[in-house]
């Protein structure tokens, strides 16, 4: 998966998608392909931000942390007690 790829991902799981007519949309309805979960147990993210390496940063925010996925698909823990940033 590309890193743009990746970053809509992030941002379409982050965001929640509602229709013209104010109904709720399916993640299915808007990509289409395979829809794969990198990793779970979070409370409530938010996000997502990715930097010049594409790297792509999301915060935790009731864990109070600042996790980072690597574009070398790894998902690692950049900062905690964020004060829920």
């Amino acid at each position: 998966m590309t890193i743009w790829m990746r970053t809509l991902v992030c941002l379409l799981l982050s965001l929640t998608a509602v229709s013209a007519e104010g109904q709720m949309l399916d993640l299915n309805d808007l990509i289409s392909g395979e829809v794969e979960r990198l990793a779970d147990g979070f409370a409530f993210t938010e996000g997502p931000a990715s930097d010049a390496r594409g790297n792509v940063y999301f915060t935790d925010i009731p864990n109070e942390r600042i996790h980072v996925w690597t574009t070398e698909g790894e998902l690692r823990l950049h900062r905690e007690n964020t004060g829920r940033a």
